[in-house]
């Protein structure tokens, strides 16, 4: 006869920045906190950010009790205290984060080189203009 879980009794949010899947929760992302609270004994709710401010609310508000943060959002939240790392990304024993540049298919940037002097940009699509809320 296997071992039964006790029933979570404590409630906790993991929040997350809505990646624009057509779900508001992701499936995998309930497959996730559905993991985390049958190994935990916590009742662990999945909540979605519409946008990195509002991520960033719930965090320094109490509404999330953990949350996948962007590296930015991270930094500025565990140099005021505000959060810590349970897991992170390393390489070769180092933290680390990976990225990807990518270009249209026309544009004069083939490599590293031709990529000095350029200008990147890092966005956030805005929300009310596709109808989904208010930031």
């Amino acid at each position: 006869m296997g071992s039964v879980r006790p029933k979570p009794t404590k409630r906790r949010v993991f929040a997350l920045a809505w990646q624009g899947s057509t779900e508001p929760i992701g499936e995998r992302f309930g497959e996730l906190t559905n993991w985390l609270s049958a190994r935990t004994g916590l009742a662990i709710t999945p909540r979605m950010a519409l946008s990195y401010v509002e991520l960033e609310r719930m965090v320094r508000t109490g509404q999330a009790h953990m949350a996948w943060l962007p590296p930015l959002v991270y930094l500025r939240l565990e140099r005021e205290g505000q959060v810590a790392h349970l897991v992170k990304s390393e390489r070769a024993g180092h933290p680390s984060f990976h990225s990807a540049i990518i270009v249209r298919a026309d544009s004069r940037i083939r490599t590293l080189e031709t990529l000095k002097g350029a200008r990147a940009a890092w966005v956030e699509v805005k929300l009310t203009a596709l109808g989904l809320g208010a930031q």
